[in-house]
C-alpha cells in the first residue's frame, strides 16, 4: 500500500491531534504526516496541504499540492476545499476526497501516455474507475431506490452544503419541478435560516415557508464508514393543499 504525504499547518492543536489519530485509525490508507522541514526540502512529494495559514502554505506547496483550507481563505487561492467550519471528521473526509481526485488524475495521466491504443487506454481508465465506484454503487442504490417511494420530502446536503440527494417528494414540496436542485447549495434553495439549521448541532427541527407552503425541517447526521459524511433533511409539509391554492 503506497503512502499519501500530507502536511498539516493548523494552529489549534488540539484539531491538529484529533485529525491524526483518525489518520492512524483508517485501515484502508496509509496516511504519512510529514514535517514542515520535509515538506520544504520535498515539496513534490507532498500530495495534500490541510492549512488555516495561507501564506505559510504557499511558500511551501507547488502548484500540484492539493490544499484543504479550514476557514475563509479570504482571497482568491486555488483550494481543493474551503471548510469553514472545521471538525476532525470533516477534514477527515475531505482528505479522502482529494485522495480519491489524485488516483483518478493518476490513472488518466498513465492511460494518456500508456503505449496502448486509445481504445484500450480508454478500457484501462473505465475499468479502474468502475471497481472504485461499484462497490459504493452496490451499497447505495437499493437505498436510494427506497428514498424516492417514501411518502416524505428527504434531501442529502453533504458537509460542504451542497444538496447531493433529492427524492421526488422533495422536489414536490419545494415546488422545484423546474430547477436543478442536484448539486445546488443548500443555502441558495432552502434559505439562510435552514443553512444555518443545518450546521447547529443542538437543534433537530426548524420550519421554512416556499411560495405560501409551511414545510416542518428534521434533520439527521449522515455517516458514511464511522465518518460524518453530510446531513438528511426531512420536509414535512405543515400547510394542507387548499391552504396554498391561489399563492
Amino acid at each position: 500500500m503506497n503512502k499519501i504525504n500530507i502536511y498539516i499547518h493548523l494552529n489549534d492543536e488540539s484539531l491538529r491531534t484529533q485529525l491524526i489519530e483518525l489518520l492512524s485509525a483508517d485501515w484502508a490508507l496509509r496516511w504519512n504526516v510529514v514535517t514542515e522541514d520535509y515538506a520544504r526540502n520535498y515539496p513534490e512529494a507532498v500530495k495534500i496541504a490541510v492549512t488555516d495559514s495561507l501564506p505559510e502554505t504557499a511558500a511551501i506547496a507547488p502548484s500540484k499540492t492539493l490544499v484543504i483550507f479550514c476557514g475563509d481563505p479570504g482571497r482568491d487561492f486555488p483550494c481543493f476545499s474551503c471548510l469553514s467550519e472545521s471538525t476532525p471528521e470533516q477534514i477527515f473526509s475531505a482528505l479522502k476526497r482529494a485522495n480519491t481526485y489524485l488516483d483518478i488524475s493518476q490513472q488518466n495521466q498513465e492511460a494518456m501516455y500508456k503505449p496502448d491504443s486509445g481504445d484500450e487506454a480508454l478500457e484501462t481508465v473505465a475499468q479502474s474507475l468502475s471497481a472504485k465506484i461499484h462497490q459504493l454503487i452496490k451499497q447505495s442504490e437499493m437505498r436510494i431506490a427506497l428514498v424516492d417511494q417514501l411518502p416524505i420530502g428527504v434531501l442529502g446536503v453533504d458537509d460542504e452544503g451542497i444538496i447531493v440527494l433529492a427524492n421526488p417528494k422533495a422536489i414536490e414540496e419545494l415546488s422545484a419541478e423546474d430547477t436543478p436542485i442536484w448539486g445546488m447549495p443548500a443555502q441558495l434553495m432552502l434559505g439562510d435560516d435552514v443553512a444555518s439549521f443545518i450546521k447547529k448541532k443542538e437543534e433537530n427541527e426548524t420550519y421554512m415557508v416556499r411560495y405560501g407552503k409551511k414545510l416542518k425541517v428534521r434533520k439527521a447526521a449522515f455517516m458514511l464508514e464511522g465518518n460524518f459524511a453530510g446531513t438528511i433533511l426531512v420536509l414535512i409539509s405543515e400547510t394542507s393543499p387548499d391552504q396554498t391554492k391561489g399563492k
